[in-house]
């Protein structure tokens, strides 16, 4: 007789639930992963950017700083280059920054940094110079990004140098003109002595401009040029002159100008108190205007100017014959921003100048309005 067989042998069926996952939900669960790690790889790319513009903001400040320690213990003399920072045995900073996400240069002692977004290099003190670290290149080559004005290093470089916005117009020293710590916004400045031979010139022939402004801050108790302009590179005698700003011997703001006759504007107010000072001399279809530190001075009507070839003086302009000509045809004093833009300033932008906040602000400013050249003369 048969044994049956005992329970322990009897097969059971499958228990129910153990057949895996469907190709559906393996499906939806491929899913939600690729979700989730897309989620997880947004948010950390979002911290590496705010990490990088966290890390450009301090390296500013730390560069900021140590060119701040500089200049107070050498005068700004001579002008703060990384080797300078970066050198000697108490060095001011021990390395300088290197980072992938922006890129921060020092250039005619002007601190600068250039992030993915920019197309150029952008000054430092300037609101929002980090925003674009860490971040995807710009492809715009206009000269503003989404909010950021960019400029170019070159426009800023010190006097002596290419210091033109357009790069086509270098500004030289002659005789005993020199660089000084002294100036506006406690930057630099061109240092005159008012005797022959000591002022700048351009280096490049130019047409005179018959709609143009000038632009300069002064500093001076004696009566002489502040800018002109001859057909003559030097300061030998020109055959044509005209476009000239000056103090004249009651220390009045004067600006003329040669329409084939003489054309001036004179200050109400004399400004030889050694205080510094911000003067533009406007012409174009609006008038012969005359601004000093923000305000319309002196205002005629005007006509058409008489046109030529020449070269800009600054610190120095040629009167043979002019009414009302300064005792000294050479700048004695300080002169600093000096710009010739190829347009008629409205006064809001003359206000915008005059009411800068820095020297990089004013900077800023004013190469936005396109000049044909400008020179800092703070090196």
């Amino acid at each position: 007789m048969r044994q049956r067989p005992s329970a322990a042998h009897i097969p059971t069926e499958p228990p129910v639930g153990n057949d895996g996952f469907t190709l559906i939900e393996l499906l939806i669960v491929i899913v939600v992963l690729g979700i989730l790690a897309a989620v997880v790889v947004f948010s950390l790319g979002g911290v590496a950017t705010s990490a990088s513009v966290a890390a450009c903001q301090s390296d500013v400040k730390t560069i900021e700083t140590a060119i701040a320690a500089y200049n107070a213990q050498t005068g700004g003399t001579p002008v703060v280059t990384t080797s300078l920072l970066t050198s000697g045995s108490h060095p001011y900073v021990t390395s300088w920054s290197s980072n992938s996400g922006y890129t921060i240069t020092l250039s005619g002692g002007t601190l600068y940094v250039q992030t993915p977004s920019d197309a150029s290099p952008v000054l430092a003190s300037q609101s929002g110079s980090c925003a674009g670290a860490g971040g995807s290149s710009s492809t715009t080559s206009s000269t503003t990004t989404s909010s950021t004005t960019t400029t170019t290093v070159a426009s800023l470089l010190p006097i002596g140098t290419d210091a033109s916005s357009s790069g086509a117009n270098a500004g030289t020293l002659q005789g005993a003109a020199v660089a000084s710590t002294t100036g506006p916004f406690s930057a630099g400045s061109l240092s005159l002595p008012g005797t022959s031979g000591s002022y700048m010139e351009t280096t490049t022939q130019v047409t005179t401009p018959s709609t143009f402004s000038l632009v300069a801050w002064f500093k001076t108790t004696s009566p002489g040029a502040i800018m002109g302009f001859t057909n003559s590179r030097s300061d030998a005698p020109a055959s044509n002159y005209d476009r000239m700003v000056w103090i004249d011997g009651a220390g009045k703001l004067v600006f003329g100008v040669w329409p084939y006759t003489v054309s001036e504007v004179t200050s109400p107010q004399s400004y030889n108190d050694g205080h510094w000072h911000f003067v533009v001399a406007t012409w174009g279809s609006g008038g012969q205007s005359l601004y000093v530190d923000g305000s319309l001075v002196a205002h005629v009507a005007s006509s058409p100017v008489y046109t030529y070839t020449g070269y800009w003086h600054i610190g120095f302009a040629y009167f043979p014959s002019w009414p009302d000509a300064p005792s000294s045809n050479y700048f004695l004093g300080n002169l600093a921003d000096v710009a010739i833009i190829p347009s008629e300033l409205s006064a809001q932008s003359v206000t915008t100048l005059n009411s800068a906040p820095s020297s990089s602000a004013e900077s800023q400013a004013m190469l936005a309005l396109n000049p044909s050249a400008f020179w800092p003369l703070n090196g």
